[in-house]
């Protein structure tokens, strides 16, 4: 018997299949050119600008003499100056940066990058025309931040579809491991400036290396002149002959700037060329969120009845103090001070609390079944009507907050904490509100809450909030409604607004010790008391319209 061979000649089984394609690596790194060279160049200066600009200064004037013609010999004044115009101007130069190197690479400008751009001028506009106050600093902070997230928005990077709570994953993302990611993007892109040889781009590493690792070398040198005292003579003689060397500012500032450079240009590179921004991805966000929801209804039913029976059973307690507090009567046996303590704190914590319990319950609660009847939400309905009367009984806490705080304002006046503090409240209370309303109907909660939260800073920025207290407290004090009035607050404690309203009570106050109170306030203020040469010497970039106008009409 014999065998027969057979050859299978079926082409599917010898040759690989059409529709299957092996996809290529993408390069680790784009090809940086021209455009990416001469950016890093400008973000460099920018960088440089940014330390040089930026940080408050300290101005010494020498003080005049009793009689006010000429000068004390050896007497100085020391001026805090604050960056104003300083800040509308360098965000000008990142914007314009930014916009042109988009546009030279062909990336379409879509409108909400139009947009970013515009809401980063005006957050920035106010620096240039008010004084620094309490309200400056989360508003700088939050223009840093605002920048990042701008750059990766370009790019179409944003982890966030629209503004939500993903924008705090973006803010890892964008702020740490994207510029990790691209950090040696800056050190090309110099390199390529200075021709094509890597022996070239090596050199101007190493330069640059070298000046970042500068202030460790003199710390080191330090500890060995006090280590042994021939090291410190002959160091002696050397800055002896050198001279007088003042080279730390500079230094700190030069190695800063090139820091900061390296940090934006990465920024900028990556989210252009896509580079290292797929690290944390939408669909992660999304999976992580839906593995967190396995809280079961029975395990939040009991603590959130709990909840709202206290609150209930402490408003009814309070009934007999609401009426009083409402109409602005003082309770028996209380001070306006004691009685808008006694408890005031406690409740703003409260309230806070039970953002974050909603917040908690909405991130980890178990959804309804697939077969349950859900109409426009997916929590269960339990929680959706703990939820209303939670938020309920918070905005009646919110409200007993703010009246007490209302009732201390017209008997002492207002200040600065307080006029943050009631205005937190007040957009806690508006945030629970809509919380109410997106329990009945969903819609975009997030979203809203966050624009309330930037349109309440960027009001009080532009409120010029310092000078309203001062006009406040010097009126109310004036007509009677406050028997006393604190002026060395309106000096010590508020930015030059508060000086219009300090010279208006030089000269109507009816009692005579705060009338030369602030009179002496007005002469020895150290913003406007000295002769108009004095003030010249605070760093233009630190002024503002408004400081200058007080200080031309003073």
């Amino acid at each position: 018997m014999s065998e027969s061979l057979t050859v299978n000649t079926n082409p599917t089984i010898m040759t690989p299949s059409p529709t299957a394609t092996v996809e290529k690596p993408l390069p680790d790194v784009t090809p940086i050119n021209r455009v990416e060279a001469w950016g890093a160049l400008i973000l460099l200066a920018l960088g440089l600008l940014f330390w040089w600009w930026m940080p408050p200064h300290t101005t010494e004037i020498p003080l005049p003499t009793e009689s006010g013609e000429g000068w004390s010999g050896g007497a100085v004044v020391m001026i805090n100056s604050a960056p104003g115009v300083a800040v509308p101007l360098f965000y000008a130069l990142v914007v314009a940066a930014a916009l042109t190197y988009w546009w030279r690479l062909g990336i379409a400008l879509r409108r909400p990058v139009i947009v970013g751009a515009a809401l980063i001028m005006v957050a920035a506009a106010p620096f240039a025309i008010f004084p620094w106050s309490a309200a400056s600093v989360p508003l700088f902070l939050a223009l840093m931040a605002g920048t990042i997230l701008w750059l990766a928005l370009a790019g179409g990077n944003l982890i966030a579809v629209r503004p939500d709570a993903t924008l705090a994953i973006d803010a890892i993302n964008q702020g740490l491991i994207v510029p990790l990611r691209n950090l040696s993007t800056w050190f090309q892109a110099v390199g390529r400036l200075f021709g094509r040889s890597r022996s070239h781009t090596q050199i101007i590493i190493g330069l640059i290396g070298s000046l970042v690792a500068l202030p460790v070398l003199l710390l080191v040198v330090g500890l060995l002149a006090g280590a042994d005292s021939a090291f410190a003579g002959w160091l002696n003689v050397l800055a002896e002959r050198v001279g007088e060397i003042t080279l730390g500012p500079w230094l700190a500032r030069i190695v800063l700037g090139i820091l900061t450079a390296v940090y934006l240009f990465a920024s900028l590179y990556g989210n252009a060329h896509n580079r290292g921004t797929n690290s944390i991805s939408r669909q992660q966000v999304d999976q992580l969120a839906r593995r967190a929801r396995q809280i079961r209804l029975a395990a939040l039913t009991a603590p959130i009845i709990a909840l709202t029976l206290v609150y209930l059973i402490f408003l009814v307690g309070m009934l007999p103090y609401l009426t009083g507090t409402f109409g602005g009567v003082l309770p028996a046996g209380y001070t306006y001070a004691e009685y808008a303590r006694r408890g005031f704190f406690e409740l703003v914590a409260v309230s806070f609390i039970n953002l974050l319990v909603i917040g908690f319950t909405y991130l980890f609660a178990r959804r309804s079944a697939p077969n349950e009847h859900v109409t426009n939400h997916d929590l269960p309905i339990f929680l959706r009507i703990a939820g209303v009367i939670l938020s309920g009984e918070t905005i009646l806490l919110v409200i007993i907050a703010v009246s007490k705080m209302l009732l201390y304002i017209g008997s002492t006046g207002l200040t600065e904490l307080r006029v943050y503090t009631l205005l937190a409240m007040i957009v806690l209370g508006i945030s629970f509100g809509a919380i109410i309303v997106w329990m009945v109907r969903r819609f975009r909660l997030t979203q809203l809450i966050i624009a309330i939260a930037v349109a309440g800073l960027l009001a009080i920025n532009w409120a010029n909030t310092d000078g309203i207290i001062a006009r406040y407290n010097v009126d109310a004090y004036l007509d009677g409604r406050l028997t006393t009035i604190d002026v060395d607050y309106l000096v010590d404690g508020l930015n030059e607004a508060a000086r219009p309203a300090i010279a208006d009570l030089a000269d109507l106050a009816l009692d005579p010790v705060v009338r030369e109170a602030a009179k002496t306030a007005l002469t020895e203020s150290t913003a406007y008391g000295l002769p108009g040469g004095a003030v010249s010497s605070v760093p233009w970039y630190d002024r503002n319209v408004f400081s200058e106008l007080s200080r031309s009409e003073a």
